[in-house]
């Protein structure tokens, strides 16, 4: 039997937040619930002109965590500039192997990818993430999130990872509450 695909791009944490918790714990949250981060293997790191100057920070961690770097021409060029070892892989169309080929091999085991504009299906971008979620590897596509995860990943090897709620507890500890306000609100209007 087939498994059913899991959905590997994480979508920006900071748009579809868990109320009251901090980016990174959210991610702790969603990494909990099926997709498994690797500890260590092969990133593929390909971000928009735009992003250049912030991706040097999550690159640096992810050597410093023991990942290899993979990066298209351009974001490995810049990179490699900054002094952080990155392997220069060709973009989708531009040689073989490529960066979809190493994908489908199962040679990368994390994704960073900034789209750029547009939603055309012909972008390089579009190509890596599709490649992404077919061969379920997870797949950041903001820097927030990718910082974010970064930072669980961290803690998750620190071994100083806290407890994650589940959301039974969560709605629980919130409905009480706003039972504990409601009750003090009518208590208060029924002694005037």
């Amino acid at each position: 039997m087939k498994k059913p695909p899991i959905c590997c791009a994480w979508p920006n944490a900071k748009a579809f937040p868990i109320p009251g918790w901090p980016v990174w714990r959210t991610c702790l949250k969603r990494s909990s619930a099926g997709l498994r981060l690797p500890g260590s293997g092969k990133a593929l790191i390909s971000v928009s002109d735009k992003d250049k100057e912030e991706v040097a920070s999550l690159a640096a961690d992810l050597v410093q965590m023991g990942f290899e770097l993979i990066g298209t021409h351009d974001t490995a060029n810049y990179v490699k500039e900054l002094g952080i070892p990155i392997s220069c892989a060709h973009s989708p169309g531009e040689g073989v192997p490529n960066v979809v080929d190493l994908i489908r091999q199962g040679e990368v085991g994390l994704i960073v990818n900034t789209p750029t504009r547009g939603r055309s299906p012909e972008t390089n971008g579009f190509k890596i993430r599709r490649a992404a979620v077919d061969y379920r590897v997870p797949c950041l596509t903001s820097l927030d999130t990718a910082r974010a995860v970064i930072t669980v990943m961290k803690a998750r090897r620190g071994g100083r990872c806290p407890a994650v709620p589940s959301l039974n507890e969560y709605i629980g500890d919130f409905t009480r509450t706003r039972l504990d306000k409601h009750s003090k609100g009518v208590m208060d209007y029924a002694e005037e």
